[in-house]
């Protein structure tokens, strides 16, 4: 379980972390039964700072900046 600062979330980020027990109240995100955690990358590989990708087990994924803001990872199709 992690708690994150929440001043934004897209839609589909809060589905996201509603369908794992976790929920967004009063400026934080409670995010439940994530698998792993690693640093957010820009489109060319590196690492965006402040920026991380928490993923689930259905291999969907949020990204958060510790300024609150969190989003759904749209990931590319193979």
């Amino acid at each position: 379980m992690k708690t994150l600062y929440c001043t934004t979330i897209t839609a589909n980020a809060l589905r996201l972390i509603r369908s794992y027990e976790g929920d967004v109240k009063n400026g934080e995100a409670i995010v439940c039964h994530y698998v792993h955690e690693e640093p957010s990358r820009d489109k060319h590989g590196r690492v965006v700072e402040n920026a991380f990708k928490l993923y689930f087990p259905n291999s969907e994924a949020i990204c958060y900046s510790l300024t609150g803001e969190i989003s759904h990872v749209i990931q590319k199709s193979a």
